[in-house]
C-alpha cells in the first residue's frame, strides 16, 4: 500500500485490524483519526487540548514543507544545532570551524519544540479549513449550474426594449461573481461581488459609470439597505460568521453582528433584519443583533428572502417560490421546473402583473447583468 494511502486511514483502527477512512489529523500525536476515534481522542484528558486539523489541511501543510538535508555537506555529520546569528542548521564540527566565532548554537529540538503549537500554525490550519469549505461550496454550485443549464425557456412571449447595458471592463475586474444588487435612495447601485479573490462591493451611478469600490475583508453574500444610507452585508464563508453594517455617508462600520451558523440572504423591513441562517431558518433581529424570533422554513436550497408584509423565499434546489406570513406559516408554494434554480426576488408594486414593469435580470450561468424594460 502506498504511504499516502496509509495516511488516509485511521491509525487506531488500523492497529485493531480495521479499515476506516481518516477525517482528522492530530498535530501532536501525528496520527490520522476517523470520526469515532477522533471523538474518543477528544474525550481523554491527556489529548483533549491537542491541536487537530482536517486530513486535507494536513496534506496541504505537508506540500508546503521544505525538504532539508539532515547531514552536513562539509563534515558529513548530523546537523542538530541552529546558529542564531546566521539562522543556519549546522553540525557540531561547524561550531569549531566556519561558525567558530558565532554565539553557541542551540539544539534544533529546542528551537522547533513549540512550532506545532504556534499561533501561525493555528491560523494557517484555520485558513486551510476555510479554503476547503469554500472549494466545496464552489464545486456544489458548479454541479447545480450544470444540472440547470438545460432548463426550458419561459413560455410567456415578452416584447423587450433595451434600456441600459452595463459593461464592466475586464482589465479592472478580471473575474467577478455578482450575486446581488441593491439600489440606494440616491439611485446608486451596489453590486455584491462574491468571487474569492475579488471581494469589494462595486458602486455604480444611475448612468452606469463606476463610482468606486467598498473593500471587504472576506467574501460577501447578500446585502440590504436601511435608514436610507446604511447597508447590512452577510458573510457566511469565514470562520467568523457575521453581519456587517456600513454607513455609506461617512464610510464607517458599525460593530458586527456575530452568528453561530452560516448566514446567507438578508432583508430589512420595519426596523428589523430578516436573515437566512443555516440549520435555523429565518432569524428576525434588530439592527443591533437582538433576536426576536426564529422561523423554521422547509427547503434545502433556500438562500434568499424578501419581505413585503409577508416572507418570500426561493428554493433553488426544488425550483419553488414560497410565501409565508410573518409568523412562519405557509400561505402558498409555486413550483415550476422552468424557473431553473430561482434566487433573488423583487417587489412589483404589490401586484404580480402590471402593464409596464422594470426588472433587473441576473442570468447567473454566465454572470451577465442587463437592465431591460418589459412591456407586456
Amino acid at each position: 500500500m502506498d504511504v499516502n494511502d496509509k495516511k488516509d486511514l485511521c491509525s487506531p483502527c488500523e492497529f485493531k485490524g480495521k479499515t476506516e477512512t481518516a477525517t482528522a489529523w492530530c498535530t501532536e500525536c501525528e496520527e490520522p483519526f476517523c470520526i469515532t476515534c477522533f471523538e474518543n481522542h477528544n474525550a481523554h484528558r491527556s489529548s483533549r487540548d491537542h491541536h487537530v486539523i482536517s486530513v486535507e489541511g494536513n496534506k496541504m501543510l505537508e506540500s508546503l514543507q521544505i525538504p532539508l538535508n539532515e547531514y552536513c555537506e562539509v563534515h558529513d555529520q548530523e546537523k542538530d544545532l541552529c546558529c542564531s546569528l546566521h539562522w543556519e542548521i549546522i553540525c557540531q564540527l561547524c561550531t569549531q570551524t566556519t561558525h567558530g566565532e558565532c554565539v553557541p548554537g542551540a539544539r534544533l529540538s529546542e528551537v522547533t519544540k513549540n512550532t506545532k503549537t504556534s499561533t501561525f500554525v493555528t491560523m494557517l490550519a484555520s485558513n486551510v479549513a476555510d479554503v476547503v469549505d469554500e472549494l466545496r461550496d464552489i464545486l456544489r454550485d458548479k454541479e447545480n449550474n450544470k444540472k440547470n443549464r438545460s432548463q426550458c425557456p419561459i413560455d410567456h412571449q415578452l416584447k423587450l426594449s433595451k434600456a441600459l447595458v452595463i459593461k464592466i471592463p475586464r482589465e479592472s475586474f478580471p473575474r467577478s461573481t455578482i450575486l446581488r444588487c441593491i439600489i440606494l435612495p440616491n439611485k446608486q447601485m451596489i453590486f455584491v461581488d462574491s468571487h474569492a479573490r475579488n471581494k469589494p462591493l462595486t458602486v455604480l451611478n444611475e448612468d452606469g459609470t463606476h463610482d468606486g469600490n467598498i473593500n471587504m475583508t472576506s467574501r460577501p453574500f447578500d446585502i440590504a439597505v436601511f435608514d436610507n444610507n446604511k447597508i447590512a452585508i452577510s458573510f457566511p464563508w469565514r470562520t467568523k460568521k457575521r453581519i456587517g453594517i456600513i454607513d455609506m455617508i461617512n464610510n464607517k462600520s458599525d460593530p458586527d453582528i456575530l452568528l453561530k451558523n452560516k448566514c446567507y440572504g438578508i432583508a430589512y423591513d420595519k426596523k428589523r433584519l430578516f436573515v437566512v441562517v443555516k440549520t435555523e431558518g429565518i432569524v428576525i433581529m434588530d439592527i443591533s443583533g437582538n433576536k426576536s424570533a426564529c422561523l423554521p422554513i422547509v427547503g434545502i436550497g433556500i438562500f434568499y428572502v424578501h419581505v413585503n408584509n409577508r416572507l418570500y423565499c426561493s428554493d433553488e434546489c426544488n425550483d419553488t417560490v414560497q410565501c409565508y406570513n410573518m409568523e412562519g406559516c405557509s400561505i402558498w408554494i409555486c413550483k415550476d421546473s422552468n424557473l431553473g434554480s430561482p434566487r433573488s426576488k423583487t417587489k412589483m408594486h404589490r401586484h404580480f402583473y402590471t402593464k409596464k414593469i422594470k426588472i433587473l435580470i441576473q442570468y447567473h450561468y454566465y454572470y451577465s447583468h442587463i437592465f431591460f424594460q418589459f412591456i407586456l
